[in-house]
């Protein structure tokens, strides 16, 4: 899932539409979400237990990025980390 806070949804329409994104996108226009999870920065990244705590956290995007998350989530399935 994503949240968006920018306040540009025919912006985010496009971006979803360029990308092919397949999960849920939460249009935050309240900045709701931002202020729960105390988001600084964009892109911020969350990995989530089975418990629902937020057990990583990642601002902004760099790259070899998906490579650290792929290892965080094999560690919470029990995989190589």
């Amino acid at each position: 899932m994503a949240v968006d806070a920018s306040n540009q949804k025919t912006r985010t329409l496009k971006v979803i539409e360029k990308t092919g994104v397949t999960f849920g996108i939460l249009l935050d226009n309240k900045k709701v979400a931002k202020e729960l999870y105390k988001i600084r920065g964009t892109p911020t990244t969350f990995v989530i237990d089975a418990d629902g705590m937020i057990v990583f956290r990642h601002v902004d995007y760099y790259p070899g990025m998906e490579t650290v998350l792929e290892k965080e989530i094999q560690s919470l399935a029990g995989g190589p980390a």
